[in-house]
């Protein structure tokens, strides 16, 4: 089973937690990339804080794609799902 594992109520719960985390984590993140945005860079090469910028950009996008994965429980987005079982 992967990290979609909600078969038991202790795996439900880890489930929530780790979406509460990745959430906050992406938040976060987010927003030390809005202070990079507005920081004044006159002491850092122009490349250096761009490469930076555009790292945390990317990084909270494909974070709100993983976020639409775990919505759907699936490891993909607009392509057919693998039915999970549960197994005792």
């Amino acid at each position: 089973m992967s990290h979609f594992n909600v078969c038991t109520p202790a795996d439900g719960f880890l489930f929530g937690l780790m979406s509460i985390a990745s959430t906050a984590f992406t938040a976060w993140t987010a927003y030390i990339g809005y202070l990079f945005f507005r920081l004044d860079t006159a002491a850092i090469r122009t490349a250096y804080i761009w490469g930076i910028r555009l790292g945390i950009l990317l990084f909270v996008v494909f974070a709100l794609e993983g976020f639409l994965m775990a919505g759907r429980m699936a490891h993909t987005v607009g392509a057919p799902t693998v039915i999970r079982v549960c197994l005792p």
